[in-house]
């Protein structure tokens, strides 16, 4: 079963009107050539009548894919996003018009504005995606959502998106496959090689993404990010001096410390060199006395050697003494001996004398 199968059986509300019911001239594409009579720009109307959008959220996806479109393409300046602006595909002929909820025109300055987009002002260069979103009135005329669709696949649109929203939403894609807008259903995320993106319906709501997968946000969106970043990043801030404060006080409390640290520090190094200095002193005081002892026992020693030298000598005047007492002592011994001789050879002479006196 086809996707439009699918789709009609899903939705028989929606019948788009078959080609040949749609403008008499239905089998004949708007060329890329028109006789130029230099129609003014007030020849053509800015203005069909119609409401921009019906409810809140037709409103809405208007907004959002404006949005979006404009944030995809703003370092573009040759592509043109519009919604709602009347397109004339034939000069001249102002009852052959489309008023778009959105498109996208690549090859075309975003400036200056436009009232409409008048076709052979615009080098003939048409639409290639464009956007409807089925409001009530277009449910309530059968044949509006097929006329739009011829309008388009004559024009030579190159995507063609209808987000539907009766009886819930969802997502209608048409692209060109050679000359003419194939219909089918996405059931998954539409990539629009034109736009660069991914879009579905998800619970009620058109999702859009880029390439990557990365999210296409609404203004609201966008918005809400950015006061939730705000606040992230208010609270970081607050966090942040929080946390400076706490490192101030750290850091204060850490010189302090340092300083009281340094001052005691400071404090065991003056003790430390008076205590080194009392050392040195007392070292150098018992060095003084050892150095005066030891003078003192040189002295003392000097003494002694003289006492022992003058004992030496006395020992030696002594001993002098002693031989030359020794010495008279055995000439007085010798004298007596002497003595005793001459006393004994003069007695015996006496003796002999006398012996021979009485002889």
């Amino acid at each position: 079963m086809s996707a439009a199968c699918i789709q009609l059986d899903l939705f028989p509300d929606y019948r788009p009107a078959p080609q040949s019911l749609v403008l008499a001239e239905a089998t004949v594409p708007y060329g890329p050539v028109w006789e130029k009579f230099n129609y003014p720009e007030s020849f053509y109307p800015s203005n069909d009548g119609k409401p921009m959008s019906e409810n809140t959220l037709h409103f809405l996806l208007l907004v959002t894919l404006k949005y979006v479109l404009d944030c995809l393409f703003d370092h573009d300046e040759n592509v043109l996003v519009a919604g709602d602006l009347l397109i004339y595909p034939l000069e001249g002929d102002i009852q052959k018009r489309m008023a778009p909820d959105m498109m996208v025109v690549f090859g075309r300055p975003r400036m200056p504005h436009r009232g409409s987009y008048i076709m052979s002002k615009e080098e003939g260069v048409p639409p290639a995606v464009v956007f409807e979103i089925a409001s009530p009135s277009n449910y309530k005329d059968k044949e509006d959502l097929g006329n739009r669709y011829d309008f388009y696949n004559r024009l030579g649109v190159k995507e063609y998106f209808v987000i539907h929203t009766k009886p819930s939403m969802w997502l209608e894609v048409f692209v060109r496959i050679e000359d003419s807008l194939e219909r089918y259903l996405p059931f998954l995320p539409h990539e629009s090689p034109f736009l660069g993106m991914r879009l579905w319906i998800e619970e009620g709501s058109l999702k859009m993404t880029d390439r990557n997968g990365e999210p296409l946000m609404t203004y609201i969106e966008e918005v809400r990010l950015r006061e939730k970043a705000q606040k992230e990043a208010e609270a970081a801030q607050k966090d942040a001096q929080s946390a400076q404060k706490a490192r101030k006080a750290a850091e204060v409390k850490a010189d302090k410390a340092l300083q009281k640290a340094l001052k005691e520090k400071l404090k065991r190094q003056e003790e430390a060199k008076k205590r080194r200095k009392a050392e040195q002193q007392t070292a150098l005081e018992a060095y003084k006395r050892q150095e005066a002892e030891l003078k003192m026992a040189r002295e003392a020693l000097k003494r002694q050697e003289a006492e022992l030298k003058a004992q030496q000598a006395e020992a030696l005047v002594l001993e002098e003494r002693k031989k030359r007492l020794e010495a008279a002592s055995f000439q007085q011994k010798l004298f007596e001996l002497a003595e005793n001789q001459e006393l004994q050879a003069l007695r015996q002479l006496l003796e002999e004398m006398q012996q021979k006196l009485e002889g």
